[in-house]
């Protein structure tokens, strides 16, 4: 897409003495188009942060899951007589992480 100066482009329509009286259609033409954009910039702008907040919503669901998934551990290690809780819950962790890798 070829970038054009607003002098240029004035230009381009205004070849003819006659072309003066085409200048409101044109800016008519002008204005809709911008309208057109900036609808359709708002649209992906809505879209991006509607995208972010799902996306967010789902990390703190993934991040409580993951806290009660540690609480369970804990009570599971205390159940069993592990003094060190969590140590169960860690070494999973770093499995886990490991894999992904």
């Amino acid at each position: 897409m070829a970038t054009y100066s607003a002098s240029a482009a004035v230009g381009e329509v205004l070849r003819q003495p006659d072309d003066l009286l085409k200048l409101s259609a044109y800016r008519a033409k002008l204005l809709k188009e911008k309208a057109t954009l900036d609808a359709k910039l708002a649209s992906g702008v809505k879209d991006q942060l509607d995208a972010t907040r799902d996306a967010l919503l789902k990390l703190q669901s993934g991040r409580a899951a993951v806290g009660v998934i540690r609480e369970e551990m804990m009570l599971i290690e205390k159940l069993k007589g592990g003094e060190d809780s969590g140590e169960a819950f860690d070494k999973i962790t770093r499995v886990s992480c490991s894999l992904a890798a």
